[in-house]
C-alpha cells in the first residue's frame, strides 16, 4: 500500500532503508507522529497504534477506516469537476473549498476535501496566518496533460486496500499529544518516531488552526523528546527515530546508535543528511 495523503516529511522514498533497521519481533507497533504513514503502510503490523496532533489528518485516517466508500464518491465527483476546468477555474474551486474547511463538521466530507486540498495546494501547505489558505496550485498542475494521482482509479483502489487493512488488523487511531501515546508503550512493543525536526526552527506540526506556536518551541521540544525516549529505555521499549543531522541532535542523542541517511528536500531542491537513531543494536 502507498501513502494516500501529501504530507511534509513523507518518508516514502526511504521507507525500505528505515524498515530494514526495525527489530524482527514486534508486539504492538506504535507511531506517535504518523503523518502520511509511509513507514506504517510498508510495515503493515497486525497490532498498531497510530497518532498525530493534527486533528484533520487523523480524521482522514478514521474516515478511510470507516467511510471509504463515501470518500471515494466525493473524490470521483471532485475529480470530474476539477479536470473539466481550466487552471484559473481550478484555483477558484480549490480556494472556495479551502475557505469552507474550518467551518465544516468533522466527518468523511471534511476529511476528503482536506485530503484533496493537500494534493492540490502548492507544496501541500494549507496553513497561513493561523487559518486554512489555498496558496496556489501545485506546479505539476500547470501542465494541461498532468493527471492528479487522486483522479486515477488506482488511488481509489489503494484507499480501499488501506481501509481493509485498518479494519482487519488490531489497532487504534488517536489524536493526542505524543507524550500520552508513548505512555502506552510496553516491553515488546516498538515505537517508530518521525517527529518535526529541530532544523526547521518552527515545527511543522503547528498545522492545526488555533495552536499556540510558543508551545512548540524547538529547544524545549527536542529536550522533552529526549526525556520521553529515556522513559522508553527504562521500560525496555525498543524505539527508532529519524531526525535532522545537527550538532544539537548529535550531542543530545550521543549515547544511542546513529546511522546517516541521505534524503532529498523537495522544497529546497537539495540533498541533505538525516539521522536514524535507535536504542538497540
Amino acid at each position: 500500500m502507498k501513502t494516500f495523503i501529501k504530507w511534509f516529511g513523507n518518508k516514502s522514498r526511504y521507507k525500505h532503508i528505515i524498515t530494514h533497521l526495525f527489530p524482527t519481533d514486534i508486539d504492538t507497533y506504535i507511531e506517535p507522529f504518523i503523518g502520511s504513514g509511509a513507514v506504517f503502510l510498508e510495515t503493515q503490523p497486525q497490532k498498531w497504534i497510530i497518532n498525530d496532533v493534527n486533528t484533520d489528518l487523523m480524521h482522514v485516517w478514521t474516515s478511510v477506516q470507516k467511510s471509504v466508500h463515501t470518500m471515494a464518491k466525493i473524490i470521483i465527483s471532485f475529480s470530474k469537476t476539477f479536470l473539466s476546468l481550466d487552471k484559473p477555474g481550478q484555483l477558484v474551486l480549490c480556494r472556495s473549498i479551502t475557505n469552507k474547511l474550518s467551518k465544516m463538521r468533522y466527518g468523511p466530507t471534511r476529511a476528503t476535501y482536506f485530503l484533496l486540498m493537500k494534493y492540490c495546494v502548492y507544496l501541500g501547505s494549507l496553513i497561513k496566518n493561523n487559518k486554512y489558505y489555498f496558496r496556489g496550485l501545485e506546479l505539476n498542475f500547470t501542465n494541461s496533460k498532468y493527471i492528479p494521482f487522486f483522479s486515477k482509479p488506482i488511488y481509489i483502489e489503494n484507499l480501499k486496500q488501506l481501509s481493509k487493512f485498518l479494519n482487519t488488523t488490531s489497532g487504534q487511531i488517536l489524536n493526542q499529544d505524543y507524550v500520552d501515546v508513548l505512555k502506552l508503550a510496553k516491553q515488546g512493543d516498538f515505537v517508530f518516531m518521525d517527529p518535526p525536526y529541530i532544523e526547521e526552527h518552527q515545527y511543522d506540526f503547528v498545522y492545526n488552526v488555533n495552536v499556540n506556536e510558543n508551545e512548540t518551541n524547538c529547544s524545549s521540544f527536542i529536550n522533552d523528546l529526549l526525556k520521553e525516549c529515556k522513559k522508553l529505555d527504562k521500560r525496555k521499549v525498543k524505539w527508532l527515530m529519524t531526525q535532522a543531522d545537527t550538532p544539537t541532535v548529535r550531542k543530545l542523542f550521543a549515547k544511542y546508535d546513529m546511522t546517516e541517511m541521505k534524503v532529498y528536500r523537495a522544497a529546497r531542491k537539495v540533498y541533505t543528511t538525516e539521522l536514524v537513531i535507535k536504542n538497540y543494536k
